[in-house]
């Protein structure tokens, strides 16, 4: 089959001296455009990315190591401006963890849908398996699914078609190194992108290291979920402590307790939408609207009820509706 429409990206930094023959088995199997990102590589690999060229590879070059997430970014870059015929973009990595034929399945889930960003996900419960791989991804993958709403068995895939629609959101997404893939997640979740995750196999290979740093880059891949939430965060705050200024001068007023719950959210839900760059007004609206009236009823019962007071319980009613929302767009 031939994939004219498919270009493959390869961000290599320290790659194995089998990836000129990856490439060729690529190139083999009917992908035509193979992008190879030299990632500040020292002179002494040379060689491999020169032998790629002569096999009809686009190589492009860092002068330094920037990081993955700018790689990606570099080859999103080139392929808008130079090959705007291709439809989606299938990435791999140049460990030698993917082979030919689950690039293959990826570019047929990508081909199949076109609108969609396809996950290649590893069984992370086969026995060769790294166990901090095995925990890493565990991790990840639930606060993602806690804080995205989004059940994925491999957040750490470097295995993923894009669609070509996607790379100029792609080419904004925050990171330049491994936090770049999890940001991608995040901003696909968040504009409502659905997603494929085909199986693919799982291969560790020995003698060529990740160059994944398990302590900071894990630090760098959480604080991609904490970014994420640091808009609804500062609204959050905003929202209960105009509230409790409203509550308190209202609360003997005929429905003060509602009048205060609507003046807080006039203001708090545009710092919202702004802070996340929310292209979608109705649905910042609607969230909005929603989740103030079903905020204020609940304290209004509560209070009513149980003589709870509004100023205690709307912490809590507000972080439940949150997770309610992104479990429940």
């Amino acid at each position: 089959m031939a994939y004219d429409t498919i270009c493959i990206v390869i961000p290599a930094f320290h790659p194995n001296e089998q990836l000129p023959a990856f490439c060729a088995q690529l190139r083999a199997g009917g992908f035509s455009h193979i992008v190879l990102i030299d990632d500040g590589n020292p002179p002494s690999y040379a060689g491999i990315f020169e032998e790629a060229e002569r096999q009809g590879c686009a190589v492009l070059h860092h002068e330094g190591n920037r990081g993955k997430g700018a790689a990606l970014k570099t080859a999103f870059a080139y392929i808008r401006g130079a090959l705007p015929a291709c439809v989606g973009v299938v990435t791999a990595d140049a460990d030698g963890q993917h082979l030919a034929a689950d690039i293959a399945l990826c570019a047929d889930e990508l081909l199949a849908n076109p609108g969609a960003l396809v996950l290649g996900s590893r069984d992370f419960t086969a026995p060769q398996v790294p166990s901090r791989s095995r925990a890493g991804n565990g991790a990840a993958s639930s606060a993602f699914w806690l804080f995205c709403g989004r059940r994925v068995i491999d957040t750490q895939t470097g295995l993923r078609g894009v669609p070509a629609a996607l790379l100029p959101r792609l080419l904004k997404t925050h990171g330049s190194r491994f936090d770049y893939e999890t940001n991608m997640l995040i901003d696909c979740a968040a504009a409502r992108v659905p997603f494929r995750c085909p199986s693919i196999s799982t291969v560790y290979v020995g003698d060529n290291p990740s160059h994944f740093r398990t302590l900071s880059d894990t630090f760098y891949v959480f604080m991609c979920f904490v970014r994420h939430l640091l808009p609804s965060m500062a609204a959050f705050v905003l929202d209960f402590l105009l509230f409790w200024l409203f509550y308190v001068l209202l609360q003997h007023v005929p429905l003060g307790l509602f009048i205060a719950a609507a003046a807080a959210r006039i203001v708090s839900a545009p710092v919202w939408h702004l802070l996340r760059r929310e292209r979608d007004w109705a649905r910042t609206l609607s969230l909005s609207l929603g989740g103030m009236l079903v905020s204020a009823v609940v304290m209004y019962l509560l209070h009513q009820w149980v003589g709870l007071s509004p100023l205690l319980v709307k912490p809590f009613i507000d972080v439940l509706i949150f997770f309610v929302v992104v479990h429940f767009p």
